[in-house]
């Protein structure tokens, strides 16, 4: 119920990064772990311009980079769904105006952040 209502605080730009972060999930599930630090860090790593999707110095500090791309799921993903992630990080997040993906930003690690620390923390 708890996470019913968090996730309901999730709305309109939010919405498809969360959706977008199902490859993450799944191959996390993969490894045993899910975790909101993880998730976190998944959407902080993302990359801020299209020009640094194909910086080599991005990819290799990226979390984000490194689940997407070099993890290796126990259940294999469909190639459909990890395009469609590939390409919202790649061309609709990194093309994003820098203050709406803030507010995204913002948005996301705040509301989940909850979970990081005190009852909920606890709790989950």
């Amino acid at each position: 119920m708890l996470l019913a209502a968090a996730a309901g605080r999730f709305s309109g730009g939010t919405r498809p990064a969360r959706r977008y972060a199902t490859p993450f999930r799944r191959s996390n599930r993969a490894e045993g772990t899910v975790s909101i630090p993880a998730i976190i860090r998944f959407v902080s790593t993302a990359p801020k311009s299209r020009a640094e999707v194909t910086s080599r110095e991005w990819k290799e500090r990226s979390f984000m980079y490194g689940k997407l791309m070099r993890s290796v799921p126990k259940v294999r993903m469909d190639e459909r769904t990890l395009g469609n992630a590939v390409a919202f990080w790649s061309e609709r997040w990194a093309g994003m105006d820098e203050r709406t993906r803030s507010n995204v930003m913002s948005t996301i690690t705040a509301t989940l952040d909850r979970f990081n620390h005190g009852r909920l923390h606890r709790m989950f």
